[in-house]
């Protein structure tokens, strides 16, 4: 949550003179004023005689059936038949008393109605008074119980009360009576205070702080829980080989830099502490650090702090890439980092010194994914991400790094699950790593026929040539040459330009991905969407549902579905989901694995619209038949997900 957001809603309260008192007023208690009005003994309110047309009143003239606005002090009255009449502020009461019994002078039966003032305020006059502006603030602002948005919270409200001060001193006007300078000092003399109140608070530690508010620290509970418990002397200790003065770094950018007050600097340190101390002792289990942090109970801008800072501690980021396990590992914390959306002063703070022109922009990755694990569980090994990110056990981790960007944020965004696909990949390499001499033809018959549709099969064998050396293949084995010839051909037999012909190339593997910008650093290789997203070329895209409706025009009646948002605030379709149903629908005509759409049940008719009024308006022009509502209904049923189709027949039209 971003601090500055938050804070540029709080009111601008001190634009005119007079509000300055109005800020710094408190609740008062209430006042009861007994014998205010009558009723009658129904309790249904009775007019009082005094305003009454009948009788109407010495000095008044009533001409309406309506009250008349008096201005009587408390007084007792003597009415002419000598019993005494109490009248009280506002509300002077005429009633006769006889034996007890309170009546009207229409000889009503009433009794006396007590009248309450609520909601009265006055001048603040004590810290606890101080407290109360301070949490009416708090609450207004709506921001999290957290100690550090309290600690900006406070200093928004200290620069409000200068200016509200500033404001009053030079519009106020002397009247020239005492009372009226006596309660212009008062004012300014409370205002004096409750500043001296907030500065009070923003020279205390963080415990001091809460008891001064009476804030609960539930919090700080909290974060000491998931927290080590060092001092400072440990993280002198932990650092003083360290060529960069790590902790001063901590103290400077949490006491008086760019996060000032965001966290006390110790306080973060041991949040900080207890996950680097798993992931400097486990360099091998990069996602078990990330997954640690990532589950931790903070908002999402401390963990990017915490990945920030990691980085920081062993010298910052871009990290330099290198043949061993901490430049692998660093990278992946890098990623984590990065895919926080918002401009933050740790993307500057953390870099690596001489990287002052380095950008880092970096690609959001694919929410959902066609085929997960357990599309290939037969014929997949069932490793974790680490293991291929451990580089004793893959070395060339380029690969690795390389694989997962392209399914993941790449040319087939979205397709296969990266560790899913890893794991294929590395079975069916290993077997043929193991079998092939001797057997070059049925090693190769046993990779053409596993259970893999064309596209799959196309990808694999794409990916098995590129962690060979990439394609022109060169080995000097006979047997694997003769195979991985065969490969090749079978590979590049594939219709059309795909993706994985350039990705999969010898080029393309000397170059390498560059994470940032999200392209292969090689000439020639595009970067199209279309052409990212499409088995095919453009030229060569064949719509296998209806007649001659070309790709374009059938984007254009889908792409309201990346435009209309659901509830939660996102489309319901991003732009690679809407190019993934329309290849499966329109080009492969293969249902298989349901996207899964963003949607609330609520949102059903609208979606449901968007494929209906597809339907009304293409069969008249490219079918043969007007009886295709059926087909159309399954558009939506049979690639999607949450769709029934029954319903959403009897409902295409409504």
């Amino acid at each position: 949550m971003n601090i500055d957001n938050i804070i540029a809603g709080l009111p601008e309260q001190f634009l005119r003179s007079w509000e300055l008192s109005d800020f710094l007023q408190v609740a008062d208690s209430d006042v009861t004023f007994e014998n205010a009005f009558i009723h009658d003994m129904s309790d249904n309110p009775i007019d009082c005689n005094i305003y009454h047309p009948k009788y109407g009143y010495p000095g008044f003239v009533t001409h309406e059936n309506r009250p008349i606005l008096t201005s009587f002090n408390p007084i007792i009255y003597q009415e002419p038949s000598g019993q005494y009449v109490y009248c009280k502020d506002h509300f002077p009461v005429t009633c006769l008393h006889v034996n007890g019994v309170i009546t009207n002078k229409d000889g009503i039966q009433v009794k006396y109605v007590n009248h309450t003032m609520t909601n009265r305020t006055r001048l603040a006059d004590s810290e606890d008074d101080f407290k109360k502006i301070y949490k009416r603030e708090f609450v207004y602002a709506k921001i999290p119980n957290e100690y550090p948005y309290h600690k900006i919270l406070t200093k928004k409200l200290k620069e409000h009360i200068e200016k509200c001060r500033k404001n009053y001193e030079e519009n106020r006007v002397f009247i020239g009576n005492t009372a009226a300078r006596t309660g212009d000092l008062s004012l300014i003399y409370v205002a004096d205070r409750f500043e001296s109140f907030l500065d009070a608070l923003l020279n205390s530690n963080i415990d001091k702080f809460k008891k001064m508010i009476d804030i609960p620290d539930t919090n700080h509970l909290y974060l000491s829980s998931i927290s080590s418990q060092n001092d400072y002397d440990f993280y002198y200790d932990l650092t003083k080989n360290l060529p960069n003065d790590f902790v001063q770094d901590v103290i400077d950018y949490f006491g008086s830099g760019p996060r000032e007050g965001f966290f006390d600097p110790l306080q973060f340190l041991n949040l900080w502490h207890k996950p680097w101390e798993y992931f400097d002792g486990h360099m091998d289990e990069p996602s078990k650090f990330i997954g640690a942090v990532q589950n931790l109970d903070i908002s999402e801008e401390n963990k990017h702090i915490i990945f920030g800072f990691t980085l920081k501690f062993y010298g910052g980021y871009p990290i330099v890439k290198g043949d061993y396990q901490a430049s692998v590992s660093l990278r992946l914390i890098e990623e984590a980092f990065l895919e926080y959306p918002n401009d933050t002063p740790e993307k500057t703070f953390c870099m690596r010194d001489g990287c002052s022109d380095f950008v880092p922009i970096i690609e959001s990755e694919a929410s959902t994914y066609l085929y997960s694990i357990k599309d290939f569980s037969n014929i997949s090994d069932n490793h974790s991400i680490d293991f291929f990110y451990n580089v004793k056990n893959v070395p060339r981790h380029e690969l690795v790094f390389d694989t997962v960007w392209y399914f993941k944020r790449g040319y087939r965004k979205g397709l296969v699950e990266p560790l899913a696909f890893l794991n294929l990949l590395w079975k069916q390499s290993n077997f043929v790593h193991r079998n092939l001499y001797g057997k070059v033809r049925s090693t190769f018959d046993t990779l053409n026929n596993l259970p893999l549709n064309e596209l799959q099969k196309h990808i694999l064998f794409g990916f098995i040539l590129k962690w060979k050396g990439g394609i022109p293949i060169q080995v000097f084995n006979p047997d694997e040459n003769r195979f991985y010839k065969i490969l090749e051909r079978a590979f590049l037999s594939f219709e059309g330009d795909t993706p994985e012909k350039l990705f999969c190339s010898k080029e393309s593997l000397n170059h390498g991905i560059d994470l940032y910008s999200n392209q292969i650093s090689q000439k020639g290789v595009s970067t199209d969407k279309d052409t990212i997203a499409s088995t095919k070329s453009k030229d060569e895209w064949k719509n296998d549902f209806n007649s001659c409706q070309n790709r374009e025009e059938i984007r254009e009646c889908f792409i309201a579905l990346t435009k209309l948002k659901s509830a939660n605030g996102k489309p319901h379709l991003d732009a690679e989901q809407l190019d993934q149903f329309i290849e499966l629908a329109f080009c492969d005509c293969n249902a298989g694995r349901k996207i899964k759409m963003n949607f609330r049940r609520g949102e059903i008719k609208r979606i449901r619209k968007v494929f209906y009024e597809f339907y009304v308006t293409s069969w008249p022009s490219y079918e043969s038949s007007r009886n295709v509502k059926d087909k159309y209904v399954r558009l939506l049923t049979d690639y999607f997900e949450g769709f029934h189709y029954s319903a959403t027949f009897s409902n295409f039209n409504k």
